[in-house]
């Protein structure tokens, strides 16, 4: 790679589909929350849930992978389990 190029120069038309692909999706996820009431932070990369800031999202900005925060893992974790719960038809405790 000369000293004019970048790393994008490299891409190959499939490589550089797929980056503008995963790009849309990343801003299309980020706009549904932020709509939805969560607060993007884009110097941190995070969206925080309106109303409880140790529920949040960490999205590696080079890879656009999102990684969850301990609570926003134990609350989906807990939704599931009761979805598989209602699922079977089993008794929901909501106390």
């Amino acid at each position: 790679m000369t000293d004019e190029q970048t790393e994008d120069d490299e891409l190959t038309p499939e490589e550089r589909a797929t980056v503008e692909r995963e790009y849309a999706e990343h801003q299309t996820f980020i706009r549904e929350y932020v709509e939805a009431g969560w607060v993007w932070n884009g110097k941190e990369n995070t969206l925080t849930h309106p109303d409880d800031p140790e529920m949040y999202y960490w999205i590696n900005p080079h890879t656009y992978k999102q990684l969850l925060s301990p609570k926003l893992v134990a609350h989906a974790k807990q939704h599931i389990m009761r979805q598989i719960k209602v699922d079977r038809g089993e008794a929901i405790d909501d106390a």
